[in-house]
């Protein structure tokens, strides 16, 4: 989170803990925060009785109480699997661990440890498997919240930017652009062992900081904000001159070193690749992601993009 001034999101976990200013939000509004909140709630609640189930060596289901679309996860003599109506395809840690954002639910088969025939996945992998995705469904939660908070007024950044993000039923698409880059740069990281940590903003960072996601290496300490855009290059005037104006209030609260702005012309590309993933069979799309249906070449373009921008500043 930023380390910011009074009314701003240093003030935002009082305000939904405490309720502070829930008198100035329509009954509505403050219904849903709260319901929110309890949903929050159950998903903690889901977090120790997976880590449980884990320690215990039974099933781990983290969505137990919450979806019903879930593949389950086995351990194979190749490795993991997942077996959809009878038909099996392998699984790699990485896609068990990106496959949430895009709507693919997995849960764990327990483990037959005496059996060393197969290929274990160890206790400590399915604890990081079951934080990334449930710390996943409470941001979003938290991100419905923020947005409530930012249409009322009660904290920074411009109201309508959160009534539109609070309203968009589907990724526009430089939304859907910065998720394809998410899940891509996570797995090209996770498969090179580089010494790299990404993290996606919520909702307040984005609208009042223009941040998208911070970026942070493990040897320097350094953090660097990144906001990405879709946008045509004769079009990036304005969007530049704003960050600019928020550039060096914005580090200094975030503690980043920089706050660039990274352009790539790839929103038809990551539109038209998603449309491809879709139209998969289910099978198909259990062991994959949308990123995987894109050209070597054009992976490695992305990427180098992505990290040039970065070294450039000896990151």
């Amino acid at each position: 989170m930023l380390n910011v001034s009074k009314n701003e999101l240093s003030d935002v976990n009082c305000v939904l803990r405490q309720g502070r200013g829930f008198d100035r939000l329509e009954c509505k509004s403050n219904a849903e925060i709260k319901a929110w909140q309890e949903q929050k709630k159950e998903w903690m609640k889901a977090v120790k009785d997976s880590l449980t189930a884990i320690d215990e060596g039974r099933d781990v289901n983290p969505y137990a109480h919450f979806k019903n679309n879930i593949l389950w996860v086995e351990e194979g003599a190749e490795g993991l699997f997942v077996d959809v109506e009878g038909t099996k395809t392998s699984i790699n840690f990485q896609q068990l661990l990106r496959g949430h954002l895009w709507g693919i639910h997995y849960a764990i088969r327990k483990s037959d440890e005496s059996n060393k025939s197969v290929v274990h996945l160890d206790r400590l992998s399915k604890k990081r498997y079951v934080l990334t995705v449930i710390s996943d469904e409470i941001a979003k939660l938290y991100n419905k919240q923020l947005c409530v908070l930012g249409m009322n007024g009660l904290i920074g950044g411009r109201q309508k930017s959160y009534e539109a993000l609070l309203q968009r039923e589907r990724p526009a698409a430089g939304h859907l652009a910065e998720i394809f880059i998410y899940s891509l740069l996570k797995k090209y990281i996770a498969e090179h062992s580089l010494p790299y940590d990404l993290v996606k903003s919520n909702y307040f960072e984005d609208v009042a900081g223009k941040i998208d996601f911070v970026v942070s290496s493990r040897n320097t300490g350094k953090k660097v904000g990144i906001q990405f855009t879709v946008m045509k290059q004769r079009d990036l005037g304005s969007k530049k001159n704003t960050l600019n104006r928020y550039k060096r209030v914005v580090c200094k609260r975030a503690g980043l070193e920089d706050l660039i702005l990274i352009q790539m012309r790839i929103g038809r590309l990551v539109k038209l690749t998603v449309k491809q993933w879709m139209a998969k069979d289910l099978i198909v799309r259990a062991s994959t992601t949308p990123d995987d249906f894109i050209a070597e070449k054009t992976r490695k373009k992305i990427v180098n993009k992505f990290f040039t921008e970065l070294n450039e500043m000896n990151f």
